[in-house]
């Protein structure tokens, strides 16, 4: 050990001395790389902000949360309604929760629902339970819209009433089921706008859902929806099937 330490000091002792200036130069060249460092480290961040920005609010598609009120999502979709005949329709359904319902042996879960479709696709929907096709076995989901009739629109449209009449308070005071089927011109294209906000288990807490419709659209139908109480509007189109 002594040996390899006095080795060490016969080539400390034979060094050439540091020039004048090393000792700054030394500090500048580690201060430009630490500011190159942090540098890139910013730019990499503004990208990836830039880019959840984008992702985001892409193709009128809006997600967002935080730590109370769960998971927003906001979107609206364009689909067409097609018939060999002079009009078509679709339907609006909207139930509160209720107790399960005892089926064959077992119970069903109704936990309450919104949506919009016809008699065998749901375009839109929220609910903990959702059936988007016709003998589909029930799904937990929150939020649903369709992308194969439908498309995903850049535009969006109010949350309002506007104008339509109300249809009244469903509750389990009193009524407790919507079903309308509204009738539009064969081949009108509907503007769907569903909200839904999802508790952090990502079940709806509630829900708005606005329909317009026709060459120049126009409201059909707007309804606020929670599991144990909703209010609906619609327009004269729309009756109770």
């Amino acid at each position: 050990m002594s040996d390899l330490h006095d080795a060490l000091e016969r080539i400390a002792s034979d060094a050439p001395p540091a020039r004048e200036g090393f000792s700054h130069e030394l500090w500048q060249v580690v201060q430009a790389r630490k500011c190159r460092t942090q540098f890139r480290l910013r730019s990499a961040m503004v990208g990836f902000i830039a880019l959840g920005i984008t992702a985001g609010g892409a193709a009128g598609v809006f997600a967002s949360g935080d730590a109370n009120a769960g998971t927003i999502v906001d979107k609206t979709i364009s689909c067409r309604l097609s018939s060999t005949l002079t009009s078509a329709s679709f339907r609006i359904d909207a139930d509160i929760k209720e107790p399960p319902e005892r089926v064959g042996g077992g119970f069903t879960e109704q936990p309450g629902d919104v949506w919009v479709g016809t008699d065998g696709l749901m375009y839109a929907g929220a609910s903990k339970l959702l059936t988007p096709t016709v003998g589909a076995k029930p799904v937990r989901s929150g939020s649903y819209f369709d992308e194969t009739v439908c498309g995903i629109s850049r535009s969006r449209i109010a949350l309002s009433r506007a104008g339509l009449p109300s249809l009244g308070v469903f509750s389990d005071a009193g009524n407790t089921q919507l079903s309308d089927t509204c009738s539009v011109a064969s081949n009108t294209v509907l503007s769907v706008r569903l909200r839904v906000i999802l508790s952090k288990g990502g079940t709806p807490a509630s829900a708005q859902l606005a329909i317009r419709g026709g060459k120049r659209p126009h409201p059909l139908v707007f309804v606020t929806w929670t599991p144990t109480r909703f209010t609906a509007y619609a327009a004269a189109a729309c009756v109770h099937s």
